[in-house]
């Protein structure tokens, strides 16, 4: 029983450790800031988790509404039977701005779990940030948006709100 325990605190401790991708059932905010065309198109993702025989994975960004784009993720894997095969999943996205800072709400089509990334241009390329929950205790549960964004304003500017970083790559 003592060795359960220690496995079991062993494994909770890793995943706090870790960091957890901050999700909820509802965004920041509702949909509000116009969308920008300059941020339609193709990109890579030379790191994407789905990378399979070094091929990286894309997101296309593309129009949705005046206030939310779609976006189109596309990767190779492979299926039960060991051939190679594309996979694409869609989202819906929308920009929240808090403090000048724009994040990304992203929600799978046909799902109601939102995720949040804080988005910043490098060039013509996509830097992504994760927004993560680590450290705050019960300070990051939040029962709506308004808490939600009350939370994100607090803590805006501290490195340990964000988890890790990507560049999308403009094709």
């Amino acid at each position: 029983m003592k060795n359960f325990k220690r496995i079991f605190i062993l494994i909770v401790g890793a995943v706090v450790l870790t960091g957890c991708p901050l999700s909820y059932n509802f965004p920041i905010d509702q949909p509000s800031v116009r969308v920008d065309p300059g941020l339609y198109g193709k990109y890579k993702d030379p790191n994407g988790e789905s990378n399979f025989d070094k091929i990286p994975s894309t997101l296309t960004i593309a129009a949705g509404t005046v206030y939310s784009y779609t976006v189109i993720e596309s990767y190779p894997t492979k299926d039960l039977e060991g051939n190679v095969i594309q996979v694409s999943n869609e989202y819906s996205a929308h920009i929240s701005k808090i403090k000048g800072t724009s994040f990304v709400n992203l929600c799978r089509k046909g799902d109601d779990l939102y995720w949040f990334y804080k988005m910043d241009t490098k060039g013509t390329n996509l830097l992504i940030t994760e927004v993560s929950c680590l450290g705050y205790g019960d300070d990051w549960i939040s029962k709506n948006s308004r808490e939600l964004k009350i939370f994100l304003g607090k803590y805006i500017k501290e490195k340990r709100m964000y988890g890790d970083s990507f560049e999308l790559i403009r094709q």
